[in-house]
């Protein structure tokens, strides 16, 4: 059920009672603590269980390094893997997966390529997932060249690929704005029978908006209609940015009332970035008017939606409108941002 707090207490009870728990208890409680990034907690568990006498395995430790990597603290992950080390435990491909997911987490492509090939080193085989994650950091990083150049050795090591090692590699043309990139790797999934997801085609999407390019966006949209697919909120969301990008309000309200009708409420975040088109444009009142409808449309606002009204405020030269948008910010109990 995810009632971290509640199984702690069975714990401590059959403790109480002097019956043993067993390691797989222990696993379970650590295995919820990573979920939830609590990496203090899932330390504090593994040592019970020592206290308990009972010897850790490498999913005990894979455990508090996910803990620590979900927290993003890739030091401590290391630390922890270096620890099972030296208590003779055998490190897999689990446990690297995890100081590779790691890596990947934070975009630190440098490190994740270092425990790949430390992998290989100790004649541990790597797995998809774990040329899938590296992957994954060089396109959180923006780097094509080293993405590509990851999912070709995924290949000479003969590791088959999946979808997500194609729509990861497209993922990363799409955050450099490389459309024809992106376009190259969507086709490559036919050649080798891959059948795409919504995932791909919104990446497909998202190369598009990111140059702006509300025809390919649309394009890209119909496509993923036409394959039989059902667009997202992200998809909408995409495509929403699309036409922000371009400086078309209009089209980008458009797409609003059209996700609306298809029963999707949008978010902070897409009214935001039609905000920030409107404030760019110097169109304060629309602006404006777009934050009221996310009000009243219930959407949860942060200091980021009022921060954007009033540098629209300042850029359109109302300093004034910006002082009493503050105070509105204030009122309603959000923290400003400082600096």
């Amino acid at each position: 059920s995810g009632d971290v707090g509640k199984a702690q207490a069975w714990l401590k009870q059959m403790i109480a009672e002097n019956v043993s728990p067993t390691a797989c208890i222990y696993e379970q409680i650590m295995s919820a603590h990573s979920k939830f990034g609590d990496a203090v907690a899932a330390e504090d568990c593994f040592h019970k269980m020592i206290e308990q006498g009972i010897l850790p395995s490498e999913s005990t430790y894979t455990m508090v390094m996910s803990a620590w990597a979900k927290s993003g603290d890739m030091a401590k992950a290391s630390s922890w893997f270096e620890k099972m080390r030296d208590q003779g435990v055998a490190a897999t491909d689990i446990s690297y997966n995890s100081q590779i997911a790691a890596c990947a987490k934070a975009a630190n492509v440098f490190e994740a390529e270092r425990w790949l090939s430390q992998m290989l080193e100790q004649s541990i085989s790597p797995t998809d997932i774990s040329f899938n994650m590296l992957i994954d950091a060089c396109a959180k990083a923006g780097d094509v060249d080293k993405a590509e150049h990851w999912f070709s050795q995924m290949m000479k090591h003969d590791v088959m690929p999946t979808e997500f090692s194609y729509s990861t590699v497209m993922n990363a043309c799409a955050r450099c704005g490389e459309v024809a990139s992106a376009e190259k790797w969507f086709g490559r999934t036919a050649e080798h029978g891959i059948a795409p997801t919504d995932i791909t085609y919104n990446t497909m999407m998202d190369a598009c908006a990111k140059n702006a390019d509300v025809a390919g966006t649309e394009y890209w949209f119909e496509e993923m209609v036409t394959a039989g697919f059902t667009p997202t909120e992200v998809t909408y969301g995409i495509l929403v940015d699309a036409c922000a990008r371009a400086g078309n309000l209009y089209k980008a309200e458009t797409v609003l009332e059209k996700m609306t009708k298809n029963s999707f409420m949008p978010n902070e975040a897409i009214y935001n970035t039609m905000m920030v088109a409107a404030g760019n444009s110097g169109n304060l009142d629309d602006a404006i008017r777009l934050l009221n409808d996310a009000v009243v449309q219930n959407v949860a606002l942060s200091t980021t939606s009022y921060t954007i009204i009033m540098e629209a405020c300042t850029n359109c030269g109302v300093p004034g409108a910006a002082e009493e948008w503050f105070s509105e910010m204030t009122y309603t109990e959000l923290e400003p941002h400082l600096g």
